[in-house]
């Protein structure tokens, strides 16, 4: 039977006779879980398709949790896929080639995973799918190196809002422009979460930092400060409903000779 399981090691420093402080447990734990979940949805399709436990919990220096990855009641079996995404993301900003496929949130995540080592951590280790990675200050590095890379601007983009997923204040979501890039990711603050719900199958502007690849002339991520739903096609006045609106618009002209007037200034 195999064993679908991902272990988190951490070694405290030496001043605290290698223990590790509760602040920075709990912390680690949660990006971990974060993390993961953003993977189990990510190759389940946009659905949640597991659960996960801690089987193991041992402190012993280093401190180790193990948590297994469960397949929930009737769902797609994507436990393997799991650690098989995790394991080439580690692996491969291990060996200095950080994958095309990681968006940026994951990347973020795996950064700050790292962070703490050498800082409030001696040590720390990743492992998934039979690969072990050490989480060092010069693998924090190599994200923030492939993160750096984006151009970033201020700006809006209009599309359909779509694919929201606010579980565990993940706050993000994915925009389809009529033309440009086929999808840009969006994460929101919670100020906006309520607007951000209302907009779902909307279309929208969405206005913050715009994230660019370099080379490339669309951004593939915002970080959302406001958004504005527009109406329903339906509730957008016809022209029949303009008609008369505006019926003094031309003072004592008559319709053709304002616009006559108008054209011939253009010229």
């Amino acid at each position: 039977m195999t064993d679908y399981r991902i272990v988190l090691t951490m070694e405290g420093m030496h001043d605290d006779d290698g223990h590790v402080r509760l602040p920075t447990f709990v912390a680690e734990v949660q990006l971990l879980m974060r993390m993961v979940g953003k993977i189990d949805r990510r190759v389940s399709k946009g659905k949640t398709a597991n659960h996960f436990r801690v089987i193991n919990l041992s402190h012993s220096s280093p401190a180790r949790v193990e948590i297994g990855v469960c397949q929930a009641s009737k769902a797609m079996d994507t436990r393997a896929a799991v650690g098989t995404m995790l394991a080439d993301a580690i692996s491969g900003i291990d060996s200095g080639t950080v994958p095309e496929h990681l968006d940026r949130a994951l990347l973020q995540d795996l950064r700050n995973l790292a962070r703490p080592v050498g800082d409030k951590l001696r040590a720390a280790t990743l492992e998934a799918d039979g690969k072990v990675i050490d989480l060092t200050e010069t693998f924090a590095k190599r994200i923030d190196l492939a993160l750096t890379g984006d151009e970033v601007a201020f700006g809006t983009i209009e599309g359909h809002l779509e694919q929201i997923n606010i579980h565990d204040g993940a706050n993000v979501f994915s925009i389809y422009p009529a033309f440009g890039p086929a999808k840009v990711q969006c994460r929101f603050k919670n100020e906006i979460l309520d607007v951000a719900i209302a907009a779902v199958g909307a279309e929208v502007a969405v206005t913050g930092k715009l994230n660019y690849k370099p080379n490339d002339p669309y951004p593939d991520f915002i970080e959302v400060d406001d958004i504005d739903i527009f109406p329903p096609e339906s509730e957008l006045p016809s022209f029949d409903d303009l008609r008369g609106i505006a019926p003094e618009a031309t003072g004592d002209q008559s319709s053709e000779d304002f616009i006559a007037e108008r054209r011939d200034a253009w010229n």
